[in-house]
């Protein structure tokens, strides 16, 4: 899947598993705006099992949800786009596919998926880090969350505790600030 923020779409791509030429499947709207495509756009996530892929729309401030067909083709689920509570900036699903996170270039949103694919926030998102939270990961275990600061300081990421139910705190000594680099708002944690 590519986010095409100039066109508001979602293009699906097959993928030749012998030569990794790509064959397009189809493009598909968000029903979303990726905003002015210079300091927005479009983030993808999608869940664990495949079923659904999230774009969320930073010009509108919401996320479309699609269902994931077997061939690759989207179709988006009723009532999307969901309210994301502001520009979904980097968005990551959790590792038991219950809930999407948002950095939101700002604070950093959950919203709970519900099974036919709707998105509702959590009690009390968004939630507040030490800054502009906006690429965020979540490790394997599902229990704590990263998020880079987008800021013109030095490397700034937040850590929260990741409870079953949503919600986000953060662990005592967060923001770290090892006092090097500039603007971190993309985090990735290694797979192990």
């Amino acid at each position: 899947f590519a986010s095409n923020s100039g066109s508001n779409d979602v293009s699906a791509f097959s993928i030749n598993p012998t030569t990794g030429a790509l064959s397009l499947v189809g493009r598909f709207p968000t029903g979303g705006s990726a905003g002015d495509g210079s300091t927005s756009g479009i983030s993808l996530a999608a869940t664990p099992d495949g079923r659904f892929l999230m774009a969320g729309n930073a010009g509108s401030n919401d996320v479309t949800v699609f269902t994931i067909a077997g061939d690759g083709s989207l179709t988006a689920v009723g009532g999307s786009p969901f309210p994301a509570g502001g520009p979904p900036d980097g968005m990551r699903m959790s590792p038991n596919g219950a809930y999407l996170a948002a950095g939101l270039a700002g604070p950093v949103a959950v919203l709970g998926l519900a099974q036919g694919g709707a998105l509702t926030p959590v009690v009390g998102s968004p939630f507040s880090g030490s800054g502009v939270d906006a690429g965020v990961d979540i490790k394997c275990s599902g229990n704590q969350l990263f998020a880079g600061d987008a800021t013109s300081g030095t490397t700034t990421v937040d850590v929260f505790s990741f409870v079953a139910n949503g919600t986000l705190t953060p662990i005592p000594g967060s923001p770290f600030q090892p006092g090097v680099g500039v603007n971190s708002n993309g985090v990735l944690l290694s797979p192990h």
